[in-house]
């Protein structure tokens, strides 16, 4: 039951009636919308609004919930919205401290921005079908929200719209197909799984930025584009595989990933690399950068266990900055034979004098008189490149690893086995290496057509 006290909320305007205990203001086309009460009036308890009200002899419908109307309402525990009603307003119901419930019918169509925002007792919500606009900030900093359900199928969200919901575990917009606005998600310290329709083209800015709890993402096979700052500080990733038909990976968008050990790229692919993008990835051991047009300045600044790199034939440019700061690089491979643009300091001069550019023979004299790779002290012609081929087994070979054995299945011919650093470590036959007992780690098993990702 609804009662109005006589404390605590200051109404922005007064309304134009009152019926039981709501306010209301009269609108155009002869509904109303409830109204912010007056001066020194608020909710308490659970409030039901009606699906129409009796105006002097005329009954009207109540068209939707206006701005501001139960904003501040910190006793108000409970809303339930009656069929017909089609939208709720901005700030209708911000900073209502202690509602813990709130019940949507199926005609509502908008709710509208910050209309739910600081409601940080609010414990669940449930979406109409037809529901076609979240606002902006919508349901931010709902603090006690764990559960959201699937946003309807063409629902726009707004900028921020479930931003620093800290309890929420689970995100599923497998089936949603509406817009997204940026930082939809930003915050939810709590959000350990989401889940993306396939043909997702783009991943708007700061989607995810600060999930923490984020451990794993696959990401669609239709990204196109993944925006600035979208996975930015998301600490538990361990695992990012780009799609073949990713184009843009916007500044800082992995950046502060400290957890991701693998990285990898697709073999036909074509991405732009923002500034910053793998900016602080800690752990990151080594990366192959096939299917990589540019990568952009401090594109993996502060990678601090980056032992060593392969750039396939597609790299471009590589800016200023782009491998600063880690000061575990002792090797990089360069496939192509005409050396990419690169600045005074895309490497620090430490990688330059005491780590080695691998190249093939034919290019060793281009890179040694190329502007800024000839600042390597050691550049050496090879042919034996530990990513050069696809991470697939093909079809007749397999490769497993058990017990700390890698064991192989098939003609596989000679094998060889590297380390995360491209060292070599084993050449020679099947028999004798499935045999052998390795420490715990990644590891590279190349063999003729073919090569494999193994960890042990």
């Amino acid at each position: 039951m609804a009662i109005l006290a006589g404390v605590g909320h200051s109404a922005l305007s007064g309304a134009d009636f009152q019926s039981g205990s709501l306010y209301y203001d009269l609108l155009s086309d002869g509904s109303v919308e409830v109204a912010a009460p007056d001066t020194g009036a608020s909710y308490v308890g659970v409030v039901t609004i009606p699906a129409s009200v009796r105006h002097g002899s005329v009954q009207r419908q109540v068209s939707g919930v206006g701005a501001h109307a139960f904003s501040g309402c910190g006793e108000l525990t409970g809303i339930i919205l009656s069929e017909g009603i089609g939208y709720i307003g901005s700030y209708a119901f911000y900073d209502c401290g202690n509602l813990e419930s709130a019940v949507l019918p199926s005609s509502l169509s908008v709710i509208e921005g910050r209309a739910f925002a600081m409601c940080g007792s609010l414990e669940d919500i449930t979406f109409p079908v037809q529901l076609s606009e979240i606002g902006e900030n919508a349901f931010s900093h709902c603090s006690s929200l764990s559960e959201i359900g699937r946003p309807a199928k063409y629902v726009n969200l707004g900028d921020g719209c479930f931003s620093y919901c800290t309890s929420l575990p689970t995100a599923d917009l497998s089936g949603h197909y509406g817009s997204m606005g940026i930082g939809i998600f930003r915050g939810c310290s709590a959000l350990e799984r989401v889940t993306l329709r396939d043909d997702l083209p783009e991943i708007p800015a700061y989607t995810f930025a600060d999930c923490i709890s984020l451990s794993g993402i696959v990401l669609p096979e239709g990204l196109a584009e993944i925006g600035e700052w979208a996975f930015n500080g998301c600490s538990s990733l361990k695992e990012v595989s780009i799609p073949a038909l990713t184009e843009v990976i916007g500044e800082r968008a992995f950046a502060g990933c400290s957890g991701i050990s693998e990285l990898t790229f697709p073999e036909r692919g074509k991405a732009e690399i923002g500034a910053g993008a793998f900016e602080n990835l800690s752990k990151l051991p080594w990366v192959f950068l096939q299917g990589v047009r540019s990568i952009g300045e401090s594109g993996f600044a502060n990678c601090g266990s980056l032992e060593w790199i392969e750039l396939e034939r597609e790299v471009e440019e590589i800016g200023s900055r782009a491998f600063a700061n880690c000061s575990a690089l002792r090797r990089i491979y360069a496939h192509s034979d005409w050396p990419a643009r690169i600045t005074v300091n895309t490497f620090d001069t430490s990688t330059e004098r005491s780590g080695e550019l691998l190249v093939f023979p034919e290019a060793r004299e281009r890179y040694g008189l190329a502007a800024y790779w000839n600042r390597f002290d050691n550049i050496t012609a090879t042919e034996d490149f530990p990513l050069s081929t696809p991470l697939l087994a093909m079809d007749e070979i397999t490769v497993v690893a058990q017990n700390g054995r890698i064991l192989i299945g098939g003609e596989a011919g000679l094998v060889r086995v590297f380390d995360i650093s491209g060292h070599q470590l084993y050449e020679g036959g099947t028999a004798e290496l499935a045999g052998r007992t390795w420490p715990h780690g990644i590891y590279m098993v190349t063999y003729p057509g073919g090569a494999s990702k193994v960890r042990l």
